[in-house]
């Protein structure tokens, strides 16, 4: 099984949702699920260099809505490669 984890942001300084979010994924593993992440963070973010997990960071969002034309082609082309879509907020 897999799951795709969507959040605006997973970098580990936002704490909070991106910590539930990895504690969830650390649950999961051990239950041998595989997890994936999309969030709205910048893919050149420093974070990302040293990530386990699989992050598709397709943002910055732009606007109040944190809107990325990217975020939502990637999500209508991959959304049937899971079997389960969970969006943290």
């Amino acid at each position: 099984m897999t799951i795709l984890h969507v959040i605006a942001s997973f970098d580990p300084i936002m704490g909070g949702v991106s910590q539930a979010v990895r504690t969830i994924i650390h649950g999961l593993e051990e239950r041998k699920i595989e997890n994936h992440i999309l969030c709205l963070d910048n893919p050149n973010a420093k974070y990302l260099e040293s990530e386990e997990i699989r992050v598709y960071a397709k943002g910055p969002g732009k606007g109040p809505w944190c809107y990325s034309r990217d975020f939502r082609n990637w999500l209508e082309q991959n959304m049937f490669h899971y079997n389960v879509i969970i969006v943290h907020g």
